[in-house]
């Protein structure tokens, strides 16, 4: 018969179970070529025995090429001689079985994240750390915790795992529900499991929990009025005229029972021509705007200027918790004072209509000359109120004004970071310099000043905050007595804010009864320091750590603070 012939043989022990060889590689490379009939001394192959005495087989998978062309697998099933567990010390010859104890460690990727609001998929390892026993019939439970963001946990992979032998791993994936309304920060989820040694001796339930970074780019509803960008409002004293109003909600989360109330009409202001003060709606979603036109009459006693009409708007938001806006239009009024005006101011445009706290922005105004002759001197001024500081000069003088003729004024602005929410009025007053007492006009445009952008301006709010981004261990597993590097990220969430001169500590709250706490800094402190950190920025931090001899072998939370 013809001779075949076995080459690039290959000897994966990967799904061994319970050996693995030595030098931690998972497949050996003879370099021999074996032809039939023949025995070939392949070399020695340093084995680590790893189960824990409850199997003998020893699955192992042989891939090779016959022939030069033919590419072939197969399995074998080697059966080594183990030795039984050793007899308790009772002398009855029973072997106690319950000692040999499974350790179950669980982690996530260091790079997860949830968003609020959504429902995800999350992959968590149970590695069986322990050397002595498999672990049988693994049933994970969610453990759910007051305060929590994480308000559904379903396990997805099938119940129970059957068996994770030692120093194996497995991956369970379970899907989380996060509250929409969760703030940003790194959270503890934690699981009950229950399940047996490799005999069937039932082993005290466990917890373990793993931690999992939630952001969220939702926002609370945040309801403004503001006149629609095309449309001017404008009155004549006595007269009846259109007011067009947008309400907007620039959060992302939705405002429900809106009312939109109009007050402060009177006999001396203006009153309503017709229709009712209140426009409802029931939902207002996120980024949405209505308009709505009231119809007012201007009372005929008024001089020419800018006079307010006040707001306020009710709410409640998705959280059930009930709101309120009050905001103010400022509506230019032709006046009927007999006075002989020279000056108009056209048009007042800002670049924004909302603005956030410390945000700059720009006021531009057109100032005609109406009169029937030229003006040498005018003066322009501006008035944003104590809420918005001028950056630039907040008075121009305009020369030599012609008659008919117009000229464009920018004023520059940013609001105060401690500025309360709501409507800014910013006055624009024109005047010659030699004019008389009826010869200046003046008109005002409302800027709405949301300075709950980045959290309301009350004590205590709007503090740049550090949170771990991420953190590992190296090795990844800790040992008792050895020592370990500790890495972490800190990420200073503040959009706008550097943090600096920081100091930070770490503490882990469980200790050894012998010896105090399970780790110790090597060569250190455990506070260390940061210069800076910028806006939205990271910072690295790593540190030596010594675990105890004695330390029990399970998962202890650092505490990091600053």
């Amino acid at each position: 018969s013809a001779i075949n012939e076995i080459s690039n043989i290959v000897i994966d022990f990967s799904g061994s179970g319970i050996a693995r060889m030595k030098d931690n590689e998972t497949q050996y490379f003879p370099s021999e070529t074996v032809k039939s009939a023949e025995n070939v001394d392949i070399g020695e192959i340093l084995m680590v025995f790893t189960g824990d005495g409850s199997s003998a087989i020893m699955p192992v998978s042989v891939s090779y090429t016959l022939n030069d062309k033919d590419e072939k697998t197969v399995s074998v099933n080697l059966i080594l001689d183990v030795e039984e567990p050793e007899e308790d010390d009772s002398g009855s010859g029973s072997v106690d079985t319950s000692k040999y104890i499974p350790d179950i460690f669980a982690s996530v990727p260091n790079n997860l994240e949830l968003s609020a609001g959504k429902t995800a998929t999350v992959t968590m390892s149970l590695k069986n750390i322990s050397t002595r026993s498999s672990a049988k019939d693994i049933i994970i439970t969610p453990l759910y915790q007051d305060n929590s963001p994480f308000v559904s946990i379903r396990v997805l992979s099938e119940m129970p795992i059957k068996q994770l032998l030692t120093s194996a791993t497995a991956d369970v994936k379970f899907s989380v529900d996060v509250d929409k309304f969760a703030a940003e920060g790194v959270y503890p989820c934690t699981f009950k499991l229950t399940y047996t040694n490799a005999w069937g001796d039932e082993i005290n339930p466990v917890e373990r929990t793993v931690y999992i970074k939630v952001v969220n780019s939702q926002t609370n509803c945040n309801l403004s009025l503001q006149l629609p960008p095309d449309q001017n409002a404008s009155a004549a004293a006595g007269g009846n005229f259109d007011l067009p109003i947008i309400i907007k909600n620039s959060g992302s989360l939705a405002a429900k029972e809106v009312k939109v109330s109009i007050t402060g009409m009177s006999q001396e202001t203006f009153t309503l021509s017709s229709g009712t003060g209140r426009k409802d709606f029931r939902v207002i979603y996120g980024n949405e705007s209505y308009p709505m036109t009231y119809t007012l009459k201007a009372s005929s006693s008024l001089k020419s200027g800018s006079y307010p009409i006040s707001f306020v708007v009710d709410y409640v938001d998705e959280k059930g918790t009930a709101g309120k806006v009050e905001q103010q239009v400022w509506v230019p009024v032709a006046g009927k004072d007999g006075g002989i005006t020279m000056l108009e101011i056209e048009g007042i445009t800002p670049s924004k209509t909302t603005v956030k706290s410390g945000e700059s922005f720009d006021v531009s105004a057109k100032i005609k000359n109406t009169g029937d002759y030229d003006i040498a001197q005018i003066k322009v001024s501006a008035d944003g109120t104590a809420a918005m500081l001028p950056i630039s000069q907040n008075l121009y003088v305009i020369s030599n004004l012609k008659k008919g003729e117009t000229r464009d004024i920018t004023f520059k602005f940013q609001s105060r970071p401690d500025a309360e929410r709501g409507g800014v009025p910013i006055t624009i007053k024109a005047e010659p310099v030699d004019g008389g007492e009826n010869s200046s006009i003046a008109r005002a445009i409302s800027v709405f000043l949301d300075s709950t952008a980045e959290g309301s301006k009350e004590a205590g709010k709007n503090v740049p905050k550090i949170i771990v981004s991420s953190y590992s261990s190296d090795p990844t597993l800790v040992k008792a007595g050895e020592r370990f590097t500790l890495n972490m990220q800190f990420l200073n969430t503040h959009a706008s804010k550097t943090v600096r001169n920081i100091k930070g500590s770490f503490v882990v709250t469980e200790a050894s009864n012998e010896t105090g706490s399970v780790f110790s800094p090597v060569e250190s402190s455990n506070t260390f320091f940061i210069d800076s950190i910028n806006p939205k920025g990271t910072c690295e931090w790593s540190l030596t750590l010594y675990t105890i001899p004695d330390a029990k072998s399970k998962t202890y939370t650092v505490t990091v603070s600053f």
